[in-house]
């Protein structure tokens, strides 16, 4: 009894170990995950407060420092991040031995873009991963017909608070390159000659409605 008691414990062990193995080795989350771009990160650079603060990844995965310039840190941890500023200050000869952290900010901001005008499927859309203007456009089911795909605005908020209005031309290579950037708002405009809704019309013919259900 005990031998077989024993030999059954064992059998457990071994069907548990690769679960536990593979949860220990897990990749970590939130903070520790790869950046991207949009993605807020706050930048330390000992004895160096121009360079320091919080920086927003741009649309081609680069983060600007005062003095040093663009640096790229899209597809990197937190960790690998700070080495690649650290060894670009140093590739410029701004330092010579610069100590570097770079962490991830403001992750409690929803990461989202929202589509409006004439689209199938107007709302708000998570931005998860890189997304091409095309791209959003797409998933908001696409282009109502006859809308204006040669006028398409986004508007973009700045850090500094400042508003950028662009329009794009869908329908050319060019939207394929443009990213999304969290808090974009992307509106596809309406055909020009979208016939126009007459309320005093429809509310006449509403109320005859109810008359003649009444009789």
């Amino acid at each position: 009894m005990l031998y077989r008691l024993a030999a059954l414990a064992a059998l457990l062990f071994v069907a548990v170990l690769p679960v536990l193995a593979q949860a220990g080795g897990a990749a970590p989350l939130g903070r520790n995950r790869p950046i991207g771009v949009g993605d807020t990160v706050n930048v330390v650079v000992v004895g160096e407060e121009m360079m320091s603060g919080a920086k927003i990844v741009d649309d081609e995965g680069k983060i600007t420092l005062t003095l040093a310039g663009d640096i790229r840190v899209a597809g990197m941890t937190p960790a690998q991040a700070s080495a690649a500023v650290a060894r670009a200050l140093r590739a410029r000869k701004l330092l010579r031995n610069p100590r570097v952290t770079v962490s991830m900010g403001a992750l409690e901001q929803p990461r989202q873009f929202t589509v409006a005008g004439a689209v199938r499927s107007t709302g708000q859309y998570p931005l998860q991963t890189r997304t091409t203007l095309l791209q959003a456009i797409a998933r908001a089911s696409g282009p109502q017909d006859g809308a204006r795909q040669n006028a398409v605005e986004l508007t973009r908020t700045r850090p500094d608070g400042s508003v950028e209005k662009k329009t794009y031309d869908v329908t050319k290579a060019e939207a394929g390159t443009i990213a999304v950037l969290p808090g974009d708002y992307i509106f596809v405009p309406f055909p020009r000659n979208r016939p126009k809704v007459n309320v005093l019309t429809i509310l006449s013919t509403v109320s005859a409605l109810g008359f003649l259900l009444r009789r």
